[in-house]
């Protein structure tokens, strides 16, 4: 059971809060609780079709770039996901400040965030799995809306509760749909074929474009 803190967002398709579990017996503080409403349908379905193995790596091995989820469920018909709760600004909106991309940010700082983006993409496609040694973690949606950046510039990448096996098809949530972002697709995500490490690689080297040419 939960007790809310506070709204973070609500919307037609979801709703986020701030909540932190009664008596807290494994100590996580807040967390952020995002609550996807059966009408947001493929968004809703991507939160159905989540891999406990995969969280469950997530939270085995942790890293200060990776942000964490710790689970998910149904609450009637809607479907939620538990994450850390991470306070600061995603790279889309420091994308798209006025009046230029990242602001005043120097080129060291913009490097500097692309590596952290970097070393979180590393450890995820490092983790190993003792039933299987060959399987390999794949985020499958690196894109600026993912990437939070903190009040003391510590990075981190979200939403890896949704991350894919590698050498897994990633199958779409509804027909005629891919999972992923548009213009950080690689190509055998749009062909809905295998995936891997290069999957990531593919939309980070786009939003690496971004970070650094705006």
């Amino acid at each position: 059971e939960f007790r809310v803190s506070k709204e973070i967002a609500v919307g037609p398709y979801a709703t986020v809060l701030s909540v932190k579990m009664i008596g807290d017996p494994d100590k996580r503080g807040e967390m952020a609780l995002k609550v996807m409403h059966k009408v947001a349908g493929p968004a809703w379905k991507a939160v159905k079709r989540m891999n406990p193995t995969v969280i469950k790596a997530v939270q085995d091995y942790p890293h200060a770039n990776v942000a964490g989820t710790f689970e998910t469920g149904t609450i009637m018909d809607d479907v939620y996901v538990l994450q850390e709760l991470v306070e600061g600004i995603d790279l889309r909106t420091l994308l798209t400040m006025s009046p230029e991309p990242l602001g005043e940010l120097s080129l060291r700082a913009r490097i500097g965030i692309a590596v952290q983006i970097a070393a979180a993409l590393e450890h995820l496609h490092g983790i190993r799995f003792a039933s299987d040694k060959r399987k390999r973690l794949v985020h499958g949606d690196i894109q600026p809306g993912n990437v939070m950046i903190g009040p003391d510039g510590l990075v981190r990448v979200m939403d890896t509760g949704f991350a894919e096996l590698a050498q897994a098809t990633i199958k779409p949530a509804f027909e005629g749909a891919t999972i992923g972002s548009p213009g950080y697709l690689s190509p055998e995500q749009l062909a809905d074929k295998k995936i891997g490490p290069a999957t990531d690689v593919y939309a980070f080297g786009v939003l690496l474009a971004e970070i650094l040419l705006g």
